[in-house]
Order: C-alpha cells, then sequence, then structure tokens
C-alpha cells in the first residue's frame, strides 16, 4: 500500500476556506492515495470530504484562541479520523501562498497554494455546503433580507494594523447601504469574537452604531462560529476588512465589498474573475506585507459608486 500525503496546511479560519478547493484537487488529482491534512476547521471540509473519499481530518492542535476553540468542540463531536501511528511516514507538501507568490507576484492566494503543492487553481463550486439554520444561526438572519458586517479589529495573536482600513470608514460603507434603492429594506447586522484582550477593535476603530449602520450586533462571541458562517451563507451582502470574508464570498459566490488599509494588494486576495466583489482600496496602494507599518489609507470615498454597485447586487425585497 502506498503511503499518504501529509498537507500541511495553515489553521487560520480565512486560510482554511481559501484551502478548501486547492485540498480538493490534490485530492482528485491523486484519487488513488490518501490524503492527510490536520486543520482545527474540519467541519469546512464536510463538502470535500463527501466528494473525496481519500481525505482524512487530524487535530491541528493548536494553542490559537478561535482554533483551538472550535477544535475542541470538532473533537468533542468526534468528526476528527483517528491518528495513525505511522502518520509522519508519509511525503509532506507545505500548503503555503506566500512563498509562491513572492516568487510570481501575479498569483493570488488560490494561485499560490495551488503551486506549492504542485495542483492547478480550479475553484469550483459546491465546496461549502454543509450549513444547518441553527437557532443562533436564525437570531443573526432573522426576518429579512441580511447584510453582514465585520468591524475591523485586531488579534495579539497576529497583530496587523496596517491591513485594516482608516478608522469608520466601514461604517459610512454601511451608511450608503442602507440607503440604497434595496438596502433600506435589510437586515444589517455585524458579527465578531471581541473579548478586549485576545481581539480587540482595531486602533481608532469605533463600534458600529445600532439603529445607524446597523440593526443589531453579535460582536462579542454570542454567535458560534457555525451559526455566523451559517448566517454569511445566507446574506445578500458582507461588508468588513480583509479576512476570512473575502475567501467566503468567493467560494459562495455572495456579493461583497472589502475596505483595504494596506499591507496587502486586493488583487492578491481576490481574483481578478470575481466581478462580485468591491474592493475599496487608497491608490496608491501600500504593498508594505509589513503588519507595524504606517501605511498611507487615505482613499476617494466614492459613495456614488457604492450605490450603483449596491443597485446592481442587492435584489429588491419586500418592506420590512
Amino acid at each position: 500500500m502506498q503511503s499518504p500525503f501529509l498537507l500541511r496546511g495553515r489553521f487560520g479560519l480565512g486560510d482554511n476556506i481559501y484551502q478548501l478547493p486547492i485540498v480538493e484537487e490534490f485530492c482528485r488529482v491523486h484519487h488513488d492515495r490518501e490524503v492527510y491534512l490536520r486543520t482545527p476547521w474540519p467541519q469546512l471540509y464536510k463538502s470535500v470530504l463527501y466528494r473525496n473519499g481519500n481525505l482524512r481530518l487530524f487535530p491541528s492542535d493548536t494553542n490559537l484562541r478561535d482554533c483551538k476553540a472550535n477544535e475542541t468542540r470538532q473533537k468533542r463531536l468526534g468528526v476528527y479520523d483517528p491518528l495513525p501511528a505511522k502518520w509522519l511516514e508519509g511525503e509532506a507538501y507545505e500548503l503555503n501562498y506566500r512563498s509562491a507568490m513572492m516568487a510570481d507576484p501575479d498569483l493570488d492566494v488560490f494561485g499560490g497554494l495551488a503551486t506549492s503543492i504542485g495542483v492547478e487553481p480550479r475553484v469550483t463550486g459546491g465546496v461549502l455546503t454543509w450549513f444547518t439554520a441553527t437557532p443562533d444561526a436564525r437570531k443573526v438572519i432573522g426576518d429579512g433580507r441580511l447584510i453582514l458586517a465585520r468591524p475591523a479589529s485586531l488579534r495579539t495573536e497576529w497583530p496587523c494594523q496596517s491591513r485594516n482600513p482608516r478608522p469608520r470608514i466601514i461604517a459610512d460603507v454601511l451608511d450608503v447601504l442602507r440607503h440604497a434603492r434595496n438596502g433600506r429594506t435589510c437586515r444589517f447586522v455585524s458579527v465578531a469574537n471581541l473579548d478586549g484582550v485576545a481581539e480587540c477593535l482595531a486602533d481608532g476603530e469605533l463600534p458600529f452604531r445600532i439603529g445607524h449602520e446597523i440593526d443589531e450586533a453579535f460582536e462579542h462571541g454570542q454567535i458560534d462560529i457555525d451559526a455566523v458562517l451559517t448566517a454569511a451563507s445566507s446574506a445578500v451582502v458582507l461588508v468588513g476588512p480583509p479576512g476570512w470574508i473575502i475567501p467566503f464570498s468567493i467560494v459562495r459566490r455572495i456579493p461583497a465589498i472589502i475596505v483595504f488599509g494596506g499591507h496587502t494588494k486586493p488583487a492578491c486576495l481576490i481574483p481578478d474573475w470575481c466581478d462580485w466583489i468591491m474592493p475599496i482600496a487608497p491608490e496608491p496602494f501600500c504593498d508594505c506585507r509589513d503588519n507595524y507599518h504606517d501605511c498611507e489609507k487615505r482613499l476617494r470615498f466614492d459613495a456614488r459608486a457604492i450605490a450603483v454597485w449596491a443597485d446592481r447586487h442587492i435584489p429588491e425585497g419586500p418592506r420590512r
């Protein structure tokens, strides 16, 4: 029997969503061998597992806050495969987009990941389809068409203030959407897991205002991640800074507005064929890749362009 492949991936939620179609393509190409992957987010791979019987998932044993909390919950649910005694003896590949993108600046994250493990960057539909409308998810979704927002935040585990936009820009985007023709009948909700220690609002950022930019906030971990992702899957628009909502928008084809600050240019994170995503970014853009750089983040805020985008992407709905 041939030894398995070991895929060493990243542990972040957004990274794992980016990895989904690339891992599936690797499993498809190497269908005659088992593929082992360590991940703290096994529930993301349900559709990939269903379509590829050779994928095996194992815990990451990471200490990253959100990853560890989800992995502990998934262990209790018994979703992981038993760890084989000789699992480290397989042929190892590292899912690492950074080195590939440094070698080829024209690659986006999908291309970088695919290049790192020797497959084509096939981003097909159906890799993220497992969502269930739990009571917590229904709290977020409510009874109207949902526009889901995330505030700009800082995590002590990976502080990157350079990536966040200037304060209040995301709130200004939400304000434009609320007054757009079809946005007036939508429900605006923000979600996050802020605790003031491990994760807090970005420097200078203020909370979204209930009754102004949003209708309700679940920003302190009140809603578990499965419910958050289920709510996001039903949203008509996602809004926020760079983070997991970018790959989620891509694989689920949900319209999104992403507000950038600096650090990594939009073209690296959003493939050029994703015409349902509107990046708002400074020009010229500071593509420094430095978490602590004081990037120049001033931009021309074009409310009319956002309103036109909203009219095109927010579907009509009944009055609330």
